[in-house]
């Protein structure tokens, strides 16, 4: 394992980067997201640092200011979305684990009710293809 190898994540990113359909809050965004899930999904050996503040996805949002969503509330639910995932999969901030091993547990635990606790206040919710297999 190097740092060639490594994204940082925070809990809810890992549901998230399942569902992707190329949308999100800004080009730069949407095309930051789309290059670390080809990245995920065409690599091998890859490792995730757990998070649970501003990661590797967020550093091209545009609601993002130092490090934290411009809007409390907002920020708020994030954190509550990131800490329900990380319960629900047993994952530890700061400890850094491979993505293959943390994709395949998800699928393992995860079922609807979990997801919708999770999910249930996402924006994204509607178009999200993880979000509507459950």
């Amino acid at each position: 394992m190097n740092k060639s190898n490594i994204i940082n994540l925070r809990g809810h990113h890992l549901l998230c980067i399942q569902g992707f359909q190329n949308k999100g809050y800004s080009e730069s965004f949407i095309e930051n997201m789309a290059s670390l899930i080809n990245f995920l999904n065409n690599s091998n050996d890859i490792y995730v640092k757990i998070l649970n503040s501003s990661d590797d996805i967020c550093s091209f949002c545009p609601n993002l200011n130092e490090g934290i969503c411009k809007n409390p509330e907002t920020d708020l639910n994030i954190k509550k979305r990131d800490n329900l995932t990380l319960d629900c999969l047993d994952l530890k901030v700061g400890n850094v684990y491979s993505y293959l091993n943390i994709i395949t547990k998800m699928f393992d635990v995860l079922d609807f009710d979990k997801i919708d606790t999770i999910c249930k206040e996402c924006e994204w919710q509607n178009v999200c293809l993880f979000y509507s297999k459950f």
